[in-house]
This record gives C-alpha cells, sequence and structure tokens, in this order.
C-alpha cells in the first residue's frame, strides 16, 4: 500500500526543513589563528587565509569606515613556513590576503622579504594603516602556521573586535572572483599591485630602537672592547634586522649560530623544542 498523503507530506516538510550542518571550522579568536597545515577547515590552507582575509576586510570597512580603509590601506608580512605536501605556504598566505584587499580597493604594503614580527607590528603606525596582518605561526611547532592581526594602533586585537572578524569570515566564505582573478595572474602581478615597504620600514625600525634604548651612542661605546655577544634566529627571519641593530650601536657584529642562522621551515636542529623565536 502507498504511504498516504499526510505522512508523504510529513516527510517532504522534514527533508525540506532539517538544517544542513555547517562544516567545523578554524575559529578566529585574539591571536588570529593558528593550527596546522593540512586541507581541511580547521587547518590552515589557502582558502582558510583567503575567507580569512576577505571577512576581515569587511569587518574592517564596518568598524572603520569603507573611506579610512581605502585611504590608509594594509600591510602584510610573513615569515618562511612552508608545506610542500600541502602546497602552501606563509608567502601563498600572504598573497592570498593581499589579493583579497586588493579587490575591495585596499592600498596594500607588502613585504618583499621575510619580515620579523615586531617589524611588521611597528609598520602600522608609521605606515598609518587600519591594520596588518603577520603571517607567522611564532612559536608553534614546525608544522603549524598562523594569521596574526594588529590594529590600527600596532596592537594585537582584543575581543570584541575577534567576534566580529569572525562573523563576516562567516559571511564571505565564497572566494570573491576579483581576488581569484588577481591570483590567477601570479605573483608578480600582485607584488605589483603593492607597495614595498621593505627598506624605509627596517630602517626606522632599526633607528627607533636606537632612540628607545640609547639616545646618545657615546654611551655604547666601552661595550665595543668588553663585551661579545652571541645571536641565533634558531631558523628564523630575524638575523638581517638584528644584524642591522648591532650595526646602528656601533657594536662589533654578533657571534652567529652557523647551524641556526638561515631560515628553514624544517627547523632542522631544534626537534623537541618550540621553533621560531628568532621571528
Amino acid at each position: 500500500m502507498p504511504p498516504s498523503s499526510s505522512s508523504s507530506s510529513r516527510s517532504n516538510n522534514n527533508n525540506n526543513t532539517s538544517p544542513v550542518p555547517s562544516p567545523p571550522r578554524i575559529s578566529f579568536g585574539t591571536a588570529g589563528l593558528r593550527a596546522n597545515f593540512g586541507p581541511s577547515l580547521l587547518e590552515m590552507n589557502n582558502l582558510v587565509v583567503q575567507q580569512t582575509a576577505q571577512g576581515l576586510a569587511r569587518a574592517l570597512e564596518e568598524l572603520l569606515s569603507v573611506a579610512s580603509c581605502r585611504s590608509r590601506g594594509v600591510v602584510i608580512g610573513y615569515d618562511h613556513r612552508a608545506s610542500a605536501e600541502h602546497r602552501c605556504s606563509s608567502l601563498s598566505f600572504a598573497l592570498h590576503t593581499a589579493a583579497a584587499f586588493l579587490a575591495r580597493g585596499f592600498p596594500v604594503f607588502l613585504f618583499d622579504g621575510f619580515c620579523p614580527t615586531p617589524v611588521l607590528a611597528f609598520a602600522i603606525t608609521k605606515l598609518n594603516c587600519v591594520a596588518g596582518c603577520m603571517i607567522t605561526a611564532s612559536h608553534n611547532p614546525k608544522q603549524d602556521a598562523g594569521f596574526k592581526l594588529y590594529w590600527e594602533n600596532g596592537c594585537q586585537i582584543v575581543s570584541p573586535i575577534d567576534q566580529q572578524v569572525e562573523a563576516q569570515i562567516l559571511k564571505n566564505l565564497d572566494p570573491w572572483p576579483e581576488a581569484l582573478s588577481l591570483l590567477e595572474l601570479g605573483e608578480a602581478y600582485i607584488r605589483s599591485r603593492c607597495v614595498n615597504p621593505m627598506v624605509p620600514i627596517v630602517n626606522a625600525y632599526v633607528e627607533q630602537v636606537r632612540l628607545k634604548l640609547c639616545r646618545n651612542l657615546d654611551d655604547v661605546q666601552n661595550l665595543n672592547e668588553k663585551n661579545r655577544f652571541v645571536y641565533t634566529p634558531m631558523h628564523g627571519v630575524g638575523l638581517g634586522v638584528a644584524l642591522a641593530v648591532f650595526q646602528k650601536f656601533n657594536l662589533p657584529a654578533p657571534v652567529i649560530v652557523d647551524k641556526q642562522a638561515l631560515p628553514d621551515a624544517d627547523f632542522p636542529t631544534v626537534p623537541y623544542h618550540r621553533p621560531g623565536f628568532g621571528q
């Protein structure tokens, strides 16, 4: 016997009204995003970062006005973390972030090489940007990636800004066609649409370090003969800036731990310790 019309109706209604559960995804917090590289929405990959950047762009427009965003822009820095297995890296995340902001008409300052986190934070106020994005997992294990958000004051965000960004991410999950078009044109084209602040910002940062620590370089001259320093970036990206600071103070270059001097996403000499303190 065929089912009655009433039972059929109930069945159809149930099918039509049953909500489709959303897949679990990484949430945006006051520290931004941090997770291991991977293909899912709970991990760090190009799609998750694209969605995050799109939501952030819309949140900034909502919180600070479209006019301010399109006149002041954002600055983006990145480190050397990478996953060959998942075909993504801090650089690819930076390019996806830049594409999202360019698609919304933001001016974008994109460093043309690895950038230590303090330099990115300093650049925000120096360039008068509305925000800064630092693509790094800091001291997290080597299999992790991260996305840090710094506000217009050069400081990491506080609640409820994270909640407002998260809400906009969920409203902007579909990749924007304009951003995808920019990504298809490649890294060189995206960089041609951005401003590279590397040299002036690093120089200004080093000078600011001098001003904060010692207004008179004569005060540190005695260190030249009496003290030597050892420095290791621990496979991070801080060596260039550290050496520039030593030079600014007219100090002899520190003794560098050679095996940890250059950026290396595998962090080969620190398999158990948390890497990245040189970032």
